[in-house]
């Protein structure tokens, strides 16, 4: 695959995380009744998007931050 379209699609998938992450906060704030699902989400909401980050392969750019 081309790097640049990888490297795309590891941005987008972070932005739509931490968006969702935000939104279901934003969410829980105002539905404060039951917290834990709103815990139970974003911790959901965090590991779906931490391995499909991680599952991705690395880009130019993050081999350049390891070193």
């Amino acid at each position: 695959m081309n790097f640049d379209i990888i490297r795309l699609f590891k941005t987008l998938t972070v932005m739509f995380s931490f968006v969702s992450v935000c939104v279901f906060l934003f969410w829980c704030l105002v539905n404060y009744r039951d917290m834990t699902l709103c815990i139970l989400g974003v911790l959901f909401l965090g590991s779906f998007s931490w391995l499909t980050y991680t599952s991705l392969p690395p880009t130019k750019l993050d081999n350049q931050h390891k070193r």
